[in-house]
């Protein structure tokens, strides 16, 4: 069911280490090439520059293609329910073709395609919902499947953000329906967020999470941010003006404590749950998250002029950025400062170099084996 080759997958992974420890003279450059040589051959992911161009070609490939079906198409009625699905099955097809003839892997040319395919059934099934009168929410149920398996065959980390919020779609909608569901929509979304993330956490600790391990960082990273937008007073307090058709300044909402509460709890926690775990994602988001409550607290409560706050807030943010990198230019407390290249899973496990090319697995630095459930474990790699 998988659409990408995963030996391919772990070669590629296996090469982008070794270069890593290359660069830092963990292993000499014969040990490195002859890695290169055993674990090859690679998936085609280009440069940025070179994906987004691919990317904008299969775009305006695809446009063209669509069109061209719809010159052929003479009943309306036939292209609004029919011709999406259809184009989106010959596009899966061709997808499938392209993959493992031209070994491609995230190049801009498959997620064109598969961003293609997913939208490909939204005009029919918006115009079935619209033709029973049915509920906002069931188009979003009923296209979970369609993304639930794009996940699991091609593991698309935007696709994997997006069923997400098609998740929570389903809930917010699901619950305005109900005065109750109303009330007690951001702590419905805050529930969702937490639950998903815990789930991911638990799966990417496991091995057999390799092949959608980018797909499960999207998603966590999605989930964290959702978690605290549902719980933060700006979000609330406008959303909730926004629902109810208010015009106006919004008012205040019920459970304003809370509320405000949760706004400044969230990323502390966030912060905490990092430096506990040593975890690089973590600890951007909860920094990021603070930013966010300080200004939320400034924009209903005008203590300074916005200017003075905005120059004040960048300043100690710098003063904090260089007494930190100063503080821990050596080791402290299991941190230090240092550039970290290229460490997206743990760090390449020394077993690899033993029993390749022979190096003394007792000269490696320690780390994260590739077993063991330790493979893409709470922090995603063991320093930053």
């Amino acid at each position: 069911m998988k659409a990408y080759d995963e030996t391919l997958l772990k070669n590629q992974w296996v090469q982008k280490l070794a270069g890593g420890w290359a660069q830092k003279k963990l292993i000499t450059e014969a040990q490195h090439e002859a890695i290169d040589l055993t674990y090859a051959p690679l998936p085609y992911q280009p440069g940025w520059f070179l994906w987004i161009g691919l990317f904008v070609f299969t775009v305006f490939a695809l446009s063209s293609a669509l069109g061209l079906f719809a010159l052929f198409t003479i009943d309306t009625s036939f292209a609004e329910n029919f011709l999406g699905p259809i184009f989106g099955i010959a596009v899966f097809f061709f997808l499938n073709f392209l993959i493992k003839d031209r070994k491609l892997h995230f190049s801009g040319i498959d997620n064109a395609m598969l961003y293609a395919i997913a939208l490909s059934i939204a005009p029919s099934l918006s115009n079935f919902i619209d033709h029973l009168g049915l509920a906002a929410w069931i188009l979003g149920l009923m296209y979970l499947p369609l993304l639930l398996f794009l996940i699991y065959r091609y593991g698309e980390p935007l696709i994997a953000a997006g069923t997400l919020l098609t998740g929570l779609f389903v809930l917010a909608t699901l619950a305005m329906n109900f005065s109750w569901g109303k009330l007690l929509l951001p702590f419905l979304a805050i529930m969702y967020a937490a639950l998903i993330w815990y789930f991911v956490q638990r799966f990417l600790q496991r091995d057999r999470s390799f092949y959608w391990h980018t797909a499960l960082r999207w998603v966590r990273i999605a989930a964290i941010t959702v978690c605290y937008a549902a719980g933060n007073y700006f979000v609330v307090r406008e959303d909730n003006a926004a629902i109810n058709e208010l015009t106006g300044p919004s008012p205040e909402v019920a459970l304003s404590g809370i509320f405000w509460f949760l706004t400044f709890a969230i990323p502390l926690l966030y912060i905490y749950l990092a430096v506990r775990w040593r975890d690089q994602i973590l600890l951007i988001l909860g920094s990021g998250s603070m930013v966010a409550s300080l200004v939320t607290l400034h924009h209903y409560y005008l203590f300074i002029p916005g200017d003075w706050a905005s120059a004040l807030l960048g300043l100690a943010g710098l003063v904090l950025a260089v007494v930190a990198m100063r503080y821990l230019e050596k080791p402290k407390h299991r941190f230090v400062y240092a550039p970290e290249d290229g460490s997206e899973f743990a760090t390449l496990a020394a077993t690899i170099v033993a029993t390749e090319v022979g190096h003394d697995a007792s000269q490696s630095p320690s780390g994260p084996q590739f077993g063991g459930g330790d493979f893409g474990g709470v922090g995603s790699g063991q320093s930053y």
